[in-house]
């Protein structure tokens, strides 16, 4: 979650982590000061509970009083005299300022709608969709102090989830409850609503907005400009940033240098062609993200541009005499184009490469995608796009994987569930947009697997290669510790591959894809069919940063001889004709068949000859028919001697073996 985590910091220049020796509640306060949580008592963690990292360990024994600014501030040892295993590396669990029992509304397009958050052991928290009605709506809406009349429920993360865990579920409000605590539910513990948040839809609500009252402006600065110029009017510049396409903007009104404390996207595309960038977007930073200036107003109450304005001396300023005050300047960033492909998108700055903020290319620039409105109908048709599984996909908000460099160009997406891009469902496009750096879009993809589902990749075939594993709709990875001979045997055996000479990989050798790691110290016997009826422990959703990954060898099936049978020519026919071979072979019959036929023609001619001159000399017409008999009775075995020479020869050709092997 977004508020637990190893403890990093940066020394010389490399992320390093903190020793857990002495590290207790005030190191941990100091900790979560420094990242911008509220000042609330923290839960500290030893024993490297959030891995030991890539780095070194940097911090070891400090001792906090809980009011410094940064741990570096902290006395304690400091590498290299700091001395420590990478077993005993710190973590901490920032708490919310906030009262149990608390409720807030996140996500939704406006303030009156959203997911239900939930303050309870000083954490904000979600709220399971099981059994979610509109009873438990109103009771929502009333203690938000909004009318419970027409107070509708949203089930099924509605209005997307954000990065925390789950408190309860299954609410069983009658609808006359003056708070969501007096309802009956079913409560859980961190750890429980933790493991559960990522795969639990969450409840959201839509509540009838109060009716606006109109109250005049109160007049919180009256500007007193001096009267010597300090700059040339209609001058622009930005302050603060690391290069001059970003920083704090700042306007030389009436001579004087004066902040802005708020600007709309067109206000923003003008400054960026007075800086000379062609492009037509930029991003607004309300936050401070470059700094402030001494002053904490603007000089001016308003300003509007038109998109034809080449300069922000084109547009139109209002001052009333007095103007409200803003707590951080504002900041803008222009772009030049980075090559992206047209109307590509990606998953960018998440753990895994099943999630990330969803970024689309416009004008040749990476950009974002307002969460005003997103929801899982949303996340659906991305997840869809980019080819991921036709499964339910999890939707985020606030920027839960960051802001990104980009533009925010989208707003109020409101996809129906049948488009093939997130191009084609209705939207607000920038300029037409009004949305800050904390409010990206995000989401979470499934693949196409049922848990426990196995495959190889990264091998130089298909019977080797680190192992993948399917968990909760996600292909994801197995630690290599304890990993040995028997867990390589399962695994090629639910392969459907030779087990015998199976063999274990270790070290990340076949590659480590961007994914989770699901499985860690895995034990099994070798009787198991399935990886997942061994012992192991599943790990919850990670980076898999500090893991090496396991994978198999599977060897090749035996090779076998194979004996060739060499039928007759009468036999080697096949269903579906005559077979080449077979043409040959008959080929040669009738050749040798007629070759026979002529000498047999001449021998006939030959006998007949000399029988003719027998009769000649023959003084007896009862002998020369005696000599025909003669020549008929042995013409016949003569000629049956010939025909079966031709029998034998058809024979011989017909089991030719030296002609089937030649053409082999």
């Amino acid at each position: 979650l977004q508020q637990e985590g190893r403890v990093e910091v940066c020394l010389n220049g490399v992320w390093g982590s903190v020793c857990d020796s002495d590290w207790d509640q005030s190191d941990g306060l100091v900790a979560c000061s420094q990242f911008g949580f509220d000042l609330a008592e923290p839960l500290v963690y030893s024993g490297s509970q959030f891995g030991d990292g890539y780095g070194p360990i940097v911090y070891s024994n400090l001792k906090c009083s809980g009011f410094e600014r940064d741990l570096g501030l902290c006395d304690g040892n400091k590498y290299p005299l700091s001395t420590c295993s990478r077993s005993n590396v710190a973590g901490v669990l920032c708490r919310d300022n906030c009262q149990n029992g608390e409720i807030q509304l996140v996500g939704g397009p406006d303030v009156n709608e959203g997911t239900v958050i939930m303050c309870q052991d000083g954490l904000w928290s979600m709220i399971g969709d099981a059994e979610w009605d509109d009873n438990d709506a109103q009771v929502v809406c009333r203690q938000l102090q909004y009318s419970s009349d027409g107070s509708m429920s949203k089930s099924g993360s509605f209005y997307g989830k954000v990065n925390k865990t789950l408190a309860a579920t299954s609410y069983g409000c009658i609808g006359t409850e003056t708070v969501l605590t007096e309802c009956t539910n079913t409560m859980y513990a961190y750890d429980q609503g933790k493991l559960l948040a990522r795969n639990t839809s969450v409840a959201g609500v839509y509540c009838v907005p109060n009716e606006q009252t109109t109250e005049p402006p109160v007049c919180a600065v009256t500007p007193t400009l001096s009267p010597i110029p300090m700059c040339q009017v209609g001058d622009m510049q930005l302050f603060g940033g690391l290069n001059d396409a970003e920083g704090r903007l700042m306007y030389c009104y009436n001579g004087q240098w004066s902040p802005f404390c708020s600007v709309d996207t067109v206000v923003a595309s003008v400054a960026c062609k007075a800086k000379g960038y062609n492009l037509s977007t930029a991003s607004i930073f309300t936050n401070g993200e470059f700094g402030n200036s001494a002053l904490n107003y603007s000089l001016f109450s308003s300003i509007s541009c038109s998109n034809s304005a080449s300069k922000l001396s084109d547009c139109s300023f209002s001052a009333e005499g007095c103007v409200p005050t803003c707590t951080n300047n504002v900041g803008i960033r222009c772009y030049t184009k980075s090559g992206c492909v047209e109307n590509s998108i990606r998953l960018a700055d998440g753990s895994i490469e099943q999630q990330g903020r969803v970024e689309v290319c416009i004008d040749g620039i990476w950009s974002s995608i307002c969460d005003d409105g997103w929801d899982k109908t949303d996340s659906f048709i991305v997840c869809k796009q980019l080819g991921f599984a036709e499964d339910e996909s999890t939707a985020y908000i606030d920027s839960v994987f960051g802001g990104g460099y980009g533009p925010i160009v989208y707003s109020n997406v409101k996809c129906v569930g049948h488009e093939s891009s997130i191009y084609s469902c209705p939207k607000s496009v920038y300029p037409n947009i009004t949305c800050s750096k904390g409010n990206a879009a995000g989401v979470m993809c499934a693949d196409d697997c049922v848990d426990g589902d196995l495959k190889l990749v990264g091998g130089s075939n298909d019977m080797e290669g680190t192992v993948e594993i399917c968990f909760d709709h996600l292909w994801g990875l197995i630690s290599d510790s304890n990993w040995g001979d028997t867990d390589a045997i399962v695994v090629c055996s639910q392969l459907g591959l030779e087990t015998r000479y199976a063999a274990p990989v270790t070290g990340s050798k076949f590659g480590k894809p961007n994914k989770t790691v699901h499985l860690n110290n895995v034990y099994c016997s070798e009787r198991e069919t399935r990886l997942t009826d061994c012992t192991a422990y599943k790990l919850p959703l990670n980076d898999g940063s500090q893991y090496n990954v396991a994978g198999v060898s599977c060897p090749a099936p035996p090779v076998t001889s194979t004996t060739v049978l060499v039928l007759p020519v009468e036999s080697q026919t096949s269903s579906g004709g005559v077979s080449e071979n077979t043409l040959y072979v008959f080929a040669g019959i009738l050749g040798v068949c007629a070759v026979l036929s002529v000498l047999s023609v001449i021998c006939l001619f030959g006998i007949m000859f000399i029988l003719q001159q027998k009769r000649k000399g023959s003084q007896k017409v009862d002998e020369f028919h005696t000599q025909k008999t003669e020549y008929d009775d042995g013409s016949m075995p003569l000629y049956s001697v010939v025909n079966r020479n031709r029998d034998s020869m058809v024979s011989f050709s017909s089991s030719g073996d030296g002609f089937v092997k030649m053409e082999q």
